[in-house]
């Protein structure tokens, strides 16, 4: 597939790409490509695009992804606490509250459940990403992060 700048992509490599936590930078970023170029995408890319965008238009407390693909569930596939993921064959569901997998009828988890990781990333230091917040343990190489 070409890209608008004349990038060449399959669409196997443009669909990993948008599922990718720290996309490629393209040509155009994912905000700005052409609406003609987004409707030649084949299958469900064009919902991937569109997801990608209001994805990186979310405030982060607002960010719910699917448990079991990771794909983004936006704010319109979420219904009673629960966010459904819109990935065809993909029937994964999250909790819109607490960004868990669903659990019905259930309160959502306490802090206190997560003591015992906080006590691990303090006692191993661990440090966190800057980007995403999650947490890593440094194993080798310097102290800046690309």
């Amino acid at each position: 597939m070409l890209w608008p700048d004349g990038c060449l992509w399959c669409p196997s490599c443009v669909e990993k790409a948008l599922l990718a936590e720290n996309p490629p930078r393209w040509c155009h970023p994912v905000g700005e490509l052409p609406a003609e170029f987004i409707g030649r995408l084949p299958g469900w890319l064009p919902v991937l695009v569109s997801l990608r965008r209001e994805e990186l238009g979310a405030s982060r407390e607002s960010i719910v992804y699917c448990p079991s693909c990771s794909v983004y569930i936006p704010i319109s596939s979420r219904r009673d606490d629960i966010a459904e993921c819109l990935r065809p064959g993909c029937d994964g569901r999250a909790c819109a509250r607490c960004s868990r997998p669903s659990h019905p009828g259930n309160p959502c988890p306490d802090i206190h459940e997560f003591e015992g990781l906080i006590s691990a990333i303090i006692e191993n230091e661990w440090r966190q990403c800057p980007g995403c917040g999650d947490a890593y343990e440094k194993v080798e190489g310097c102290n800046h992060i690309t």
